[in-house]
């Protein structure tokens, strides 16, 4: 056997040896592969970890926050430890709302993971407490982690002025290529509150869910009603902007073949900010203001020193276009893409002054035509794994660095 395989490498080397061309051209293609890779492959700082989590909310109206935990969410955390691989659970209860994230291993295929926990909560359903909603699974990706985070202060705009600019500014940077999840925090939020007619409801035959379900619709959550007053009340967090709460007043609570019920008929409405209950403020050269803060996550696979390169392209330009005003101050206060880009910079001058001291000792050692030898033979291994690495959808980053310089020895 062993003497098969050493006439196979012997017919292999004298291909090459009787075709000098042939070798050069072999040669110019894995450096072109290589450097192709190299220039092509998604840079990022640390390496892609597969760890499947998923969040669960959960609605409960008018209920407190020890309700929420001992009626949803501690009975859902013990029906999500019977899940096979769930390694950590974490959960949060509030007044009306219970969140519960739970990781699987590392390792754990996505898509199974994601079947097991619905089908779990399904055939548990029968448990959940009457007036809950049902629970919403949402995906919590490793890459929905802010890549770059951008800190607005102004001294002309108010909180609640500033917060909603952060909204406009952020459709506008949602455009740019392989951006994907954005945070927005600070600022003073603006909440609506309904205060519902129980004898307007009577006369046009329209019931308090009913109004409740039609604001729920337009991207408005139910954080509290209360129905023991006069009028009944409801409390909505509102999730961006609301251009116009005059056209909020036109939304159509019921329809019928004769006459439409609209939200103003039965309701007032209030829409403006909310109390403060906690400050985001920013430190400029010690001197602090209130700050919003937008965080951009990049999408699954892609180069973050290229996101994060764009996204800072596209603040100068609307500061051109004076789509940002000058008296609107953007600053990155976060960048993940400058921080790979430096590393990574730094590790690859570092392995080739490693492939240059591995050359220098071999042509100290032995004779100058093995040395050369052994010193084409590493930059071209090296390059093919670059190209490689490309076809096969892998990243270069801070590991995968340290392992190739490590690899030299």
């Amino acid at each position: 056997m062993k003497k098969e395989n050493k006439n196979i490498f012997n017919k292999i080397a004298g291909v090459f040896i009787k075709n000098g061309e042939l070798g050069v051209l072999v040669i110019l293609f894995i450096v072109a592969f290589g450097l192709f890779g190299f220039i092509l492959m998604p840079k990022q700082y640390n390496p892609e970890i597969v760890a499947p989590a998923f969040r669960i909310n959960t609605v409960f109206p008018n209920s407190t926050a020890e309700e929420v935990y001992e009626l949803v969410t501690r009975p859902m955390e013990d029906k999500l430890r019977e899940i096979k691989d769930v390694d950590d659970i974490y959960s949060q209860s509030s007044p009306g709302f219970s969140s519960v994230l739970v990781t699987f291993k590392i390792g754990s295929d996505e898509s199974a993971a994601k079947i097991d926990l619905v089908q779990r909560l399904r055939s548990n359903m029968d448990e959940k407490p009457l007036g809950a909603k049902d629970p919403f699974i949402e995906e919590v990706d490793t890459d929905d982690v802010p890549i770059v985070t951008l800190a607005l202060t102004s001294d002309y705009l108010s909180e609640t002025a500033l917060r909603s600019f952060a909204f406009d500014l952020a459709d506008k940077l949602k455009y740019i290529k392989d951006t994907a999840k954005f945070t927005i925090r600070g600022g003073r939020r603006q909440d609506l509150s309904v205060f519902i007619d129980p004898n307007k409801l009577n006369v046009y035959g329209v019931g308090v869910n009913e109004v409740i379900g039609a604001i729920s619709q337009n991207n408005i959550h139910l954080l509290n009603t209360e129905t023991d007053g006069y009028p009944y009340k409801a409390d909505f967090r509102v999730f961006g902007n609301i251009e116009n709460a005059e056209k909020l007043k036109k939304l159509i609570v019921k329809g019928g073949d004769k006459s439409v019920v609209r939200l103003e008929d039965v309701a007032e409405i209030k829409y403006g900010p909310v109390s403060i209950d906690n400050y985001v403020r920013f430190d400029r050269k010690d001197k602090f203001k209130n700050a919003v803060y937008i965080g951009i996550a990049k999408q699954n696979g892609s180069n973050a020193i290229t996101v994060s390169h764009n996204i800072k392209k596209e603040i100068a330009k609307l500061y051109r276009q004076k789509i940002i005003p000058d008296y609107v101050k953007v600053d990155v206060v976060r960048d993940d893409g400058a921080v790979a880009g430096e590393s990574i910079g730094g590790l690859t001058v570092n392995l080739i002054e490693s492939i240059v001291i591995v050359i220098s000792v071999l042509l100290l050692f032995l004779n100058t035509r093995s040395a050369l030898v052994v010193a084409v033979a590493i930059p071209l291994s090296l390059l093919s794994v670059f190209g490689l690495g490309l076809l096969f959808g892998q990243t270069i980053n801070r590991i995968t660095l340290f392992a190739l310089i490590l690899s030299l020895g």
